[in-house]
């Protein structure tokens, strides 16, 4: 399992210890019975989508890992959730995962 993975797996866990409501976002393409593909989920999605109690606030959650760096598709949705007053969370770590939403719920 890839590091990517891993920390995918924990922080869904921990969203789930928590009662909030998240999910893995995949936009990978989809293979059909007969041949051919389907598109996934939009381009630049992040990882996992996440909605924060209390009050219901988008949250995006995007794992980058070693080298890995947003690419332009990631970065423009990111900008259009924060001007939507959305949150979107790129980190590289559990740890980093668990600091990040500390200084988030510390803004609400």
């Amino acid at each position: 399992m890839s590091e990517t993975n891993k920390i995918t797996k924990l922080i869904l866990n921990d969203l789930f210890q928590r009662q909030i409501f998240a999910w893995r976002q995949n936009v990978a393409i989809i293979p059909l019975p007969n041949g051919g593909f389907r598109p996934g989920g939009k381009s630049g999605l992040p990882d996992i989508i996440a909605i924060l109690p209390p009050d219901g606030k988008f949250c995006g959650i995007e794992i980058k890992t070693g080298r890995d760096r947003l690419r332009p598709e990631q970065i423009g949705f990111q900008k259009n959730l924060e001007r939507m007053g959305g949150i979107y969370l790129v980190v590289s770590s559990y740890e980093n995962f668990l600091s990040q939403l500390d200084k988030t719920y510390q803004q609400f």
